[in-house]
């Protein structure tokens, strides 16, 4: 089993993760997250923002020694979004790239790009080696 960290950028005020019937929200971000885990078949996964706190941040504020100790611990790195990608991408972590998963993101709308990008996730997680 690959041990997979999935890194989004930061925390938002957003809606509850979880409905009135405990299950995730998925209108929310985490719980579209959750979803689309579980579409590419990772069920056990640890989580992480590139930023700690809420609100507006520049690339400047990114902890990257930080960033490279977390990641350097996953067989496998997802990043949700541009910001955590590009983080990413310059400490030199090999991760897959999927889409933000914020209700704001008009990619979404599309079933067939939303397939398409789930079955690459799910091939690279499936790949053993890193």
């Amino acid at each position: 089993m690959n041990r997979v960290l999935v890194l989004a950028q930061n925390p938002g005020p957003g809606q509850p993760f979880t409905r009135k019937d405990g299950k995730f929200n998925t209108g929310s971000t985490i719980g579209k997250m959750h979803e689309w885990m579980s579409c590419v078949g990772v069920n056990i996964f640890s989580f992480a923002n590139t930023y700690p706190f809420p609100g507006s941040f520049t690339k400047n504020d990114i902890d990257y020694d930080w960033l490279n100790n977390l990641a350097g611990g996953y067989e496998k790195v997802i990043a949700l979004g541009n910001i955590a990608s590009e983080a990413l991408a310059k400490i030199g972590v090999d991760h897959f790239k999927l889409p933000h998963p914020s209700g704001l993101n008009r990619k979404l709308n599309d079933k067939n790009y939303i397939n398409k990008v789930l079955k690459e996730c799910k091939e690279y997680y499936e790949n053993r080696s890193r």
